[in-house]
């Protein structure tokens, strides 16, 4: 009779850790949403401002160019040559950015 409650005892002891772990482990599943969604608004920030300012250095750079080669401060194979790559500059730093490559 006494190792029949003795078991019993040790069960219910055993579920109220069971219950105490999953109330903590719920709460810090809570807490790792919380901070997901945080992170993730962050992530969204951050490339949309990396969106804009390589925008902006696209178009900077390609007016630099076409300004250099209507000074005649490049010369014409080196315009065919920086041209395209500036003109698509938001492009590449973009898809580098996607494949980890920066």
């Amino acid at each position: 009779m006494f190792v029949a409650f003795g078991v019993i005892g040790l069960l219910i002891l055993f579920l109220i850790y069971l219950v105490l772990r999953t109330q903590n482990l719920q709460k810090e599943l809570a807490l790792l949403r919380h901070s997901n969604k945080q992170t993730s608004s962050k992530v969204t920030y951050a490339y949309r401002n990396l969106v804009l300012v390589t925008d902006a250095l696209e178009k900077n750079f390609t007016s630099r160019i076409e300004s250099d080669y209507k000074s005649r401060l490049i010369e014409q194979s080196q315009y065919q040559i920086l041209h395209p790559l500036m003109r698509n500059f938001s492009t590449i730093v973009m898809a580098c950015c996607e494949k980890g490559m920066l």
